[in-house]
């Protein structure tokens, strides 16, 4: 495949034991044959790369807290939650500032008897 920049216009060809078929040769389902498979590529790299990207972890905050003179809600308010959802962000969160500053977070839940729900150790479960 060659891109012609003058036209603006892809160019296909297809390989038979290196005998090369020009683009006007192949039929409309071949070029559409080359274009999935291009796109199916180009889409399997994006992918790749994607996936290259690591999730943020409690590990990670420790490194950043141990290089920088800057308190842990300082670097959660700088640091990107990569490869988190918001769920696993929030309790990352509460992870940090526990392990930080010995944060305790809790959710009061229930009617009359109203019931406290240790958030820190609700994030423990969570392994992230």
């Amino acid at each position: 495949m060659e891109f012609d920049i003058s036209t603006a216009k892809f160019h296909f060809s297809k390989c038979y034991a290196h005998e090369v078929v020009p683009c006007q040769e192949l039929s409309a389902g071949g070029k559409l044959k080359v274009m999935a498979y291009l796109i199916e590529k180009a889409a399997s790299v994006y992918v790749a790369e994607k996936a290259a990207v690591q999730k943020m972890s409690l590990e990670k905050l420790k490194v950043l807290y141990h290089e920088d003179e800057v308190v842990m809600g300082e670097i959660l308010a700088s640091e990107k939650a990569d490869g988190l959802n918001i769920e696993e962000s929030f309790f990352l969160y509460i992870l940090a500032q526990n392990w930080a500053n010995g944060d305790e977070f809790s959710w009061a839940c229930g009617g009359v008897e109203e019931e406290w729900v240790s958030l820190v150790e609700e994030a423990r479960k969570m392994k992230i």
